[in-house]
């Protein structure tokens, strides 16, 4: 009557502001998580990549052992461990390229886990010759 919205038209518009808002913020955080499962399988397909390069660099040289200063039992277990390393990789790659996301971080944890080990066993003071792997 006075030309002042009615309480409705105001409630009305309160409303749809408020479900506008609510909406945003739920497809919004919809599509950041989607779009954080696309980085976390490019990251994890990166990982894998250079450490397959570089586990195929180990493997070329020949007879590592002796270029490492490794005994036998030193060499075999430093073989395992790069074995286990490249087979890892290998799967970290599968789950990147098929979208299993959920199964990134475990795959990259056991990874880490493996590189731990072998510094461990061959990084440090009494290990010289393979600080630089």
């Amino acid at each position: 009557k006075t030309g002042e919205p009615s309480m409705a038209k105001l409630s009305d518009k309160r409303l749809r502001a408020i479900m506008n808002d609510l909406n945003a913020l739920v497809f919004e955080q919809l599509y950041t998580e989607l779009e954080l499962d696309k980085l976390r399988s490019r990251y994890a397909l990166r990982i894998a990549e250079l450490t397959q390069e570089r586990v195929a660099a180990i493997e070329s040289l020949s007879q590592p052992e002796a270029k490492l200063g490794l005994n036998q039992e030193e060499g075999q277990a430093f073989r395992k461990l790069t074995r286990q390393l490249h087979d890892q990789a290998h799967e970290l790659q599968q789950l990147a390229i098929a979208d299993h996301t959920e199964n990134i971080r475990p795959a990259l944890d056991r990874m880490i886990n493996t590189c731990n080990s072998c510094h461990q066993l061959f990084r440090g003071p009494r290990n010289a010759k393979t600080n630089n792997l």
